[in-house]
């Protein structure tokens, strides 16, 4: 993304709207362990989507920082998925070089 005033308008009303997408997350996870109740469903699965490329985002996703409990969910929804027998790793795509 170029570094324009529009683009870094138009990121910051994103982070902004992450932020409160995260916030609320961040409640909910206070008094379940997945999404809906303590089982892992398709619920998880979608969240965890958009939640493992927060830092892609410009989203801080250390542990010491605003969202303790939800990396904690990030972490067991990790293992949780990879550990299902029908889950297959995606295969990371090459860097292609711009000329």
């Amino acid at each position: 993304m170029d570094n324009t005033p529009f683009n870094q308008e138009l990121l910051a009303q994103k982070q902004k709207q992450g932020h409160q997408a995260l916030s609320v997350m961040e409640r909910h996870l206070k008094n379940y362990q997945f999404f809906v109740g303590n089982q892992f469903t398709i619920a998880d699965i979608a969240l965890y989507a958009y939640t493992h490329v927060a830092d892609e985002g410009g989203f801080d996703c250390q542990p010491t920082q605003k969202y303790v409990i939800g990396l904690a969910w990030y972490a067991l929804s990790m293992v949780t998925l990879q550990c299902q027998p029908w889950y297959e790793c995606m295969p990371l795509l090459p860097l292609i070089e711009h000329q």
